[in-house]
């Protein structure tokens, strides 16, 4: 389903005209969001960074590349050890 629901919103970006629009901002972020849900972290990060490079104040865009890093930050041992002893 969730493959599905990526092509889904590749398409909607695709036809978009108006890069601009919520409606093209939202299937970027649904993209990434879905790849995120599948563990295809450096797939979320692209469409994270394709929706900065035409809204460039996308906050939602910014905060889930933060959490794909900091999930990454976390399986490093030296730093997961850090964090738990704060």
């Amino acid at each position: 389903m969730a493959q599905k629901g990526i092509e889904t919103f590749k398409q909607v970006v695709e036809r978009s005209k108006d890069t601009t629009s919520s409606t093209y901002t939202n299937a970027m972020l649904s993209v990434a969001s879905l790849y995120y849900q599948l563990k295809k972290y450096d797939e979320s990060k692209a469409w994270c960074n394709k929706t900065l490079k035409t809204n460039p104040q996308n906050a939602e865009a910014y905060y889930r590349i933060a959490v794909i890093d900091f999930d990454d930050v976390l399986k490093k041992p030296e730093f997961r050890a850090k964090m738990l002893h704060i």
